[in-house]
């Protein structure tokens, strides 16, 4: 859990709102030898909870961050 009084530098936050669905990214997982590096695109962004949904190439698998 963090600390809900800690100062957080608003400008990649900032950034990261501004971003439109539908942009690629790309992904490299270096917790995972084996992974290689994936192409994923933005399907949402939800300002009002700053968390970000993508999808692979296909559409088959989503990746969720906060």
């Amino acid at each position: 859990m963090g600390d809900e009084n800690q100062d957080i530098d608003p400008s990649p936050l900032k950034r990261i709102h501004s971003f439109d669905d539908h942009l690629w990214f790309i992904y490299d997982d270096k917790s995972e030898s084996e992974e290689k590096v994936a192409r994923i695109k933005l399907i949402l962004n939800w300002q009002d909870t700053d968390r970000l949904l993508f999808t692979d190439h296909n559409r088959r698998k989503v990746l969720h961050m906060t």
